[in-house]
């Protein structure tokens, strides 16, 4: 059975935080220097590391996933073989910016390949 939300986060629960306003929060929480504040900056910032972590880790198993069920084509392209789920992943790496999604492809017959690493200047 799950168990109903703290009703005090009712009022907040449409929105959403981001990373600047995160980093605001933890100034904050550090300016008031008791025990308790630094405490929860220094969860705020540990719990950010996590999941920023998951997120990666997630991104590798849609990738992962996505490389299972789609068709590699010799240019480089990954065609979804009018597979949704292939698309659905596709799309999602897409979202991701770690794959781009070919303008060509058509109903669910889509095609994507990685995003090129950016090159570092020669010195």
């Amino acid at each position: 059975m799950v168990s109903d939300p703290d009703p005090r986060l009712a009022e907040v629960n449409d929105f959403h935080t981001y990373d600047v306003m995160n980093r605001k929060i933890i100034d904050m929480l550090l300016f008031l220097r008791t025990q308790t504040s630094r405490y929860a900056a220094k969860r705020l910032l540990e719990l950010e590391a996590e999941c920023e972590q998951l997120r990666e880790d997630l991104a590798e198993l849609i990738e992962d996933a996505f490389c299972q069920i789609a068709h590699k084509q010799s240019d480089g392209w990954w065609s979804s073989q009018a597979l949704s789920s292939a698309v659905s992943l596709g799309d999602k790496l897409v979202e991701l910016a770690l794959w781009e999604k070919n303008a060509f492809g058509h109903s669910r017959v889509q095609f994507y390949r990685p995003v090129a690493a950016e090159q570092e200047p020669s010195q």
